[in-house]
């Protein structure tokens, strides 16, 4: 077994009663098991980071660490889909709203006002458009 998954399996082993655990409690368990596994400092948090990426685990400032729950996962789920569902509104809103509003497109009959304001126009649409498709 790799010194990571080793690793792996003792931190989730300790976090899998769902309670919170400071750091110095899951290195004591890894001492406790297999001391060479701390041998290198910055492999504990490689560990962990990784599996806060990957959703399994939380943390709190001070070193706290938690498994997270299948229902916290499904809530979090739900609140990504509701999410989609609200931006996906939004923006088409937005569309329907600027289309019916403004007409910018681009003739030779324009001014040279009228072109500079319809480039404008276009250039703050892209941003809200951007800011309504990007995360909070």
């Amino acid at each position: 077994m790799s010194a990571f998954t080793e690793l792996q399996t003792i931190i989730l082993t300790v976090l899998e009663d769902g309670q919170w655990h400071q750091l110095a409690e899951i290195k004591e368990t890894i001492e406790k098991t297999n001391r060479e596994l701390l041998s290198t400092k910055s492999y504990v948090g490689v560990v962990l980071t990784t599996l806060k990426k990957r959703g399994i685990i939380k943390a709190e400032k001070g070193g706290k660490y938690c498994l997270i729950s299948n229902k916290e996962k499904e809530k979090e789920k739900h609140m990504e889909e509701i999410n989609k569902k609200v931006r996906d509104e939004m923006i088409e809103k937005w569309r329907e709203f600027y289309r019916s509003e403004f007409n910018d497109i681009a003739s030779f009959e324009m001014s040279e006002d009228e072109f500079i304001e319809g480039k404008l126009r276009h250039e703050l649409n892209k941003k809200i458009e951007n800011m309504l498709t990007t995360e909070l």
